[in-house]
């Protein structure tokens, strides 16, 4: 992964589905370090990933989806709807909705989820 100085994140945003912070980054600046075309680097910090895009507005909009970029984001996702439509789950507390998310997310990966 490489090195972004703070003065290329252009916006940082928490995710209210995933519990996420996402980074958008503008690599014009360090030119050797994108290739061509794709200026625009969206980094999930809490699973690590990056995901490039030649258009801001591209990039904006993975910012709103981190599901559609990021494995582990998407397994978290898939794993919330999953639980929700449980209706035992209803009765429970949120400490243990939220440990049958993380359960249920560790299954559709078929690992643990990342974690920095």
């Amino acid at each position: 992964m490489p090195v972004y100085f703070d003065r290329y994140l252009r916006e940082e945003r928490l995710n209210a589905r995933t519990g996420g912070i996402l980074a958008l980054y503008d690599t014009a600046a360090p030119v050797s370090c994108h290739p061509a075309g794709e200026r625009w680097l969206v980094l999930c910090v809490a699973h690590d990933t990056e995901t490039r895009f030649s258009r801001l507005a591209q990039a904006r909009r993975a910012l709103a989806h981190p599901e559609e970029h990021c494995a582990d984001c998407a397994a978290l996702v898939r794993a919330q709807d999953d639980v929700a439509a449980d209706p035992a789950s209803a009765t429970l507390a949120p400490h243990e909705r939220g440990a049958r998310v993380i359960a249920r997310a560790t299954v559709l990966l078929g690992r643990p989820l990342a974690d920095r």
